[in-house]
């Protein structure tokens, strides 16, 4: 039987799509695993002698087997769960593995911060790159850990599954910039304040504890909980990181450090959506550090980190970015931005800066793929405007719903759904405000959400932190 008869051009060979199901789940793997079992026949045909039918049938005969051990067809029909297929191994691509990208980013800031140290030493230098390549090869997806986590020599990151981010579709509203201010639960539909927090009432030296001044941070399934105040009088800040635990507030693994989220920022990197990132925070002062959720280091101080107070560290197109602030020695105000990567450091980036004058104390939301959405806060600018940061261009895609100056600093931008965004508080009194962005993010539209929600007045840097609708009501 000749198998290879009624192909005209070896070249053009592909296989049918026999024995395939076209309801699995893993599909688009099964697709590119067939193109390769494709591929493979037409390399092995090639070897053969032209009219040697029994090399040609040997090689298709190989490619048919191939395609059957690929996900969604005849030896996998189901997908990859218990397929043998190379290409349903976490480690197919580790570029694209999470634990591989964690692995990776954290040792190339350990060789930072090693070169750092050596002071020129040539002898340090070779010390810390063989033993970067030597905890490089216990990386999952590399020669100690071939199949991914678990790891023999290599702890793997775990991600709490507490709260799956589907789940996350409210956010706790915490903040004490006055005593009035009490804890709530909000989300495009409702808003409520019969829910319970402990510690809210109490701090750490049974001080009443005021939210003011924090900022949070969803990270490895946990919300962290970093800066805030006792008072709004210039009181003590509250030595951090905390965690919400349950209904609880409790002390995260770490050092305790002194930082506030009114001058300083805290940034979710690389991406939002990873949850194999670490977390940066700049003191708003020079200084930046990075965390892991349980230790902290320091990182390569910005260029001009005098200059961001009051600014932010977002995450754009895979790297932290610092965007503009206030001068900490001076009190003026500059437009600048320096963009962070894990071999070169910090570097200004003239073509980054926000091109309406200054913002101070802004909100923002970021996307890996689609950019930085900001809403203006003390501006020289438009406050109106709101301004979208991508491909290093910003544009303005749209206008605040009053549509004049009305200024949201010291606000925050939640994002409850891929293209819906929520944001409450601020200096002065403001409506809660829903903001729907076109699936490209070009632009955006806003509308006050007046009937279920209260007016917030002077909710400066609250927390605003994502937990599912029914978080601990009363």
């Amino acid at each position: 039987m000749e198998l290879y008869s009624e192909v005209a051009d070896r070249n053009l060979f592909s296989f049918p799509a026999v024995r395939l199901n076209e309801n699995c789940t893993d599909l688009d793997l099964g697709e590119l695993c067939s193109a390769e079992c494709s591929e493979r026949v037409r390399s092995c045909l090639a070897f053969c002698a032209p009219g040697d039918v029994s090399c040609e049938n040997s090689c298709i005969r190989q490619g048919f087997d191939c395609v059957d051990g690929c996900p969604c067809h005849a030896d996998c029909f189901e997908g990859c769960d218990g397929c043998a297929a190379v290409i349903c191994n976490v480690c197919f691509e580790p570029g694209e593995n999470p634990d591989y990208k964690t692995c990776l980013n954290q040792l190339e800031l350990d060789l930072i911060q090693c070169l750092n140290d050596c002071s020129g030493s040539s002898t340090c230098v070779i010390q810390c790159n063989t033993d970067f390549l030597e905890n490089f090869e216990n990386c999952p997806c590399e020669s100690g850990c071939p199949n991914g986590c678990p790891c023999p020599n290599y702890e793997c990151p775990s991600v709490n599954p507490t709260i799956p981010p589907q789940q996350l579709t409210s956010v706790l509203i915490l903040d004490r910039t006055y005593p009035a201010h009490v804890p709530a639960l909000a989300n495009f539909d409702h808003y409520t304040e019969d829910i319970t927090v402990s510690w809210y009432d109490n701090g750490p030296d049974n001080r009443e504890y005021f939210f003011y001044e924090g900022c949070s941070v969803l990270y490895k399934g946990m919300n962290f909980l970093f800066g805030g105040r006792y008072s709004n009088d210039g009181g003590p800040t509250i030595y951090g990181p905390h965690i919400l635990d349950g209904c609880d507030i409790v002390k995260a693994e770490g050092e305790e450090i002194n930082h506030n989220c009114n001058t300083g920022s805290v940034g979710y990197l690389p991406s939002e959506d990873d949850p194999q990132a670490y977390i940066m925070i700049y003191d708003g002062m020079k200084k930046v550090q990075t965390y892991d959720g349980s230790k902290f280091w320091d990182s390569q101080s910005p260029n001009r980190g005098h200059q961001y107070q009051g600014g932010q560290i977002a995450s754009y197109e895979g790297n932290p970015i610092l965007i503009s602030g206030r001068d900490a020695d001076t009190g003026s105000y500059h437009p600048v931005v320096e963009r962070f990567t894990n071999l070169y450091g910090w570097s200004v980036e003239e073509s980054l800066v926000w091109p309406d004058g200054y913002t101070y104390q802004f909100t923002h939301v970021s996307d890996r793929d689609l950019g930085i959405i900001l809403f203006p806060g003390y501006t020289s600018g438009q406050a109106g405007k709101i301004w979208r940061l991508f491909d290093d261009q910003w544009t303005t895609i749209g206008t605040v719903v009053d549509g004049v100056y009305k200024t949201r600093a010291q606000a925050r931008l939640v994002r409850l759904a891929p293209n819906e965004l929520l944001i409450l508080g601020g200096s002065q009194e403001h409506h809660f405000e829903k903001y729907t962005l076109s699936e490209d993010w070009t632009s955006i539209e806003g509308e006050k959400l007046m009937e279920e929600h209260p007016t917030l007045l002077n909710y400066n840097h609250p927390y605003a932190i994502l937990v599912p609708d029914s978080y601990c009501l009363v």
